[in-house]
């Protein structure tokens, strides 16, 4: 996911204002426009298969600088909604709902991943 400066905001106080929201409500809501990764045909039938899912951010020069307003209630299907829990500040169509954030400067071979063989061939 391509992530940067949002509403002006500098990159390093936003991570260290999520790491904050993972200390104080224990799960971090990272709002996304959600262009490339709608939530209920990418992201939930990826994460489905059981095992963890690592969220690979790179950091973007072209930062969003429209308006915004804060997110107060969250749904995982668009019809049942629940409020956004206390100490966290979200915005965008969709967020991923992540149990803790890392800096790294790993490097992936993004050639490596994929979907498993048999859901590859039925999306061709």
């Amino acid at each position: 996911m391509k992530v940067g400066v949002h509403l002006s905001e500098p990159w390093e106080a936003i991570v260290e204002r999520k790491l904050l929201e993972e200390e104080t409500a224990g799960v971090i809501y990272w709002g996304y426009g959600g262009s490339v990764c709608h939530p209920l045909t990418q992201v939930q039938p990826f994460a489905e298969h059981g095992s963890p899912v690592t969220i690979l951010m790179i950091r973007t020069t072209s930062d969003f600088v429209g308006t915004s307003v804060p997110a107060v209630a969250a749904s995982r299907d668009g019809r049942s909604w629940e409020s956004i829990p206390d100490g966290v500040t979200t915005s965008g169509r969709y967020a991923l709902i992540l149990r803790s954030l890392r800096r790294t400067t790993e490097h992936l071979d993004l050639g490596a991943y994929g979907w498993p063989s048999d859901q590859r061939r039925a999306r061709l």
